[in-house]
Formats: structure tokens, C-alpha cells, sequence
């Protein structure tokens, strides 16, 4: 291979499973062999779970039987180095995931929390559609979200009341 130099440890071993194919388990004097060097456990394709989610990133591969601590089969995994952004995530969150998104429950999408247009009926019943008043909030944002409609001033509209909220996504 010349004068190629992975530059970090994911390259090398990305590197390493396409030229290793299947590689031998390693060595462990308890463990009991198949005779091929593979060893007897779970033979498959394993990805790094760097975040401990049980979901690996797809990116990087290894093909073995005895994979070593902190692979799994899984290869699901939207961003290994945040442990809450996994597929099975039904939380929301105010901060983006470490990767400047908040695709947490890994849909492809960032699924805001509350996603209702606020709005306040004219009169005489000021009747309220609660939701933001001036436009879905974006994630980890903080916005103007309409609770309430009072009783008209004049004959010209309602007054809706608000709060602050934090818009939060997964």
C-alpha cells in the first residue's frame, strides 16, 4: 500500500475490514475455536457503539465471531457520540445532538415537540387556538407560544396571551 497513513483509528480499521474480509478472533485462552481461527460466538458484520446506545455506526465494519467489547450487530445508529440519539428515542431535546442536529430518534427528520400555529378567533367569543403566535418556533428555540384569548378590546380582535417556550425536538 506504499506510502498510505490512516489518519485516525476509524480509517485504519475501515481500511482493515475491507482488505481482512472475515478476521480471526482474538486471542483468549478461555474461548474455544471452530478450527478455523474464527472462533464460536456470534459470527456477523459488527459496528462501534462508542456511546454505549447498543446501536453502532453504520459507517465503519467489522467482520468477525469474537468481536471485541463495545461492537454490535445493530448498525443503526444516527450519531455514535451521543448516547440519547438512537432509533427507539421517543424524548424530546432543547440542544442539538453534538453534530449540529437534532434528529435524535434517527427519522431523518428533526420532529419538533409542539408544531400548532397559535390563534386567537375574532370576536365576540374569542375562542384560542393554543400554539405559537408568530410561527413555529425552530429547535432549541425559545418563542412566544399563545395560551389564552381574552376578551376583546374593541371590536377589532381578541388579545391573546403568551408565554415562553422552548421549542424542543428529537
Amino acid at each position: 500500500m506504499g506510502g498510505w497513513r490512516p489518519v485516525d483509528d476509524r480509517a485504519a480499521l475501515v481500511l482493515a475490514t475491507v482488505v481482512a474480509g472475515c478476521l480471526p478472533a482474538p486471542p483468549d485462552e478461555a474461548a474455544t475455536t471452530d478450527g478455523t481461527g474464527m472462533g464460536t460466538g456470534d459470527c456477523g458484520v459488527w459496528h462501534p457503539d462508542e456511546d454505549g446506545d447498543d446501536f453502532g455506526d453504520p459507517v465503519v465494519t467489522l467482520a468477525t465471531c469474537r468481536p471485541a467489547p463495545g461492537w454490535v450487530l445493530d448498525a443503526s445508529d444516527c450519531h455514535d457520540g451521543n448516547a440519547d440519539a438512537r432509533p427507539d428515542q421517543a424524548a424530546y431535546f432543547a440542544v442539538e445532538r453534538g453534530d449540529e442536529s437534532f434528529d435524535y430518534d434517527c427519522d431523518g427528520f428533526s420532529s419538533p415537540e409542539f408544531f400548532e400555529q397559535g390563534s386567537c378567533e375574532v370576536p365576540p367569543l374569542c375562542a384560542r387556538d393554543e400554539g405559537w403566535s408568530a410561527g413555529i418556533a425552530d429547535c432549541g428555540r425559545t418563542e412566544a407560544y399563545l395560551t389564552d384569548c381574552g376578551p376583546p378590546i374593541d371590536a377589532r380582535g381578541c388579545v391573546g396571551t403568551a408565554q415562553e417556550r422552548l421549542q424542543r425536538c428529537r
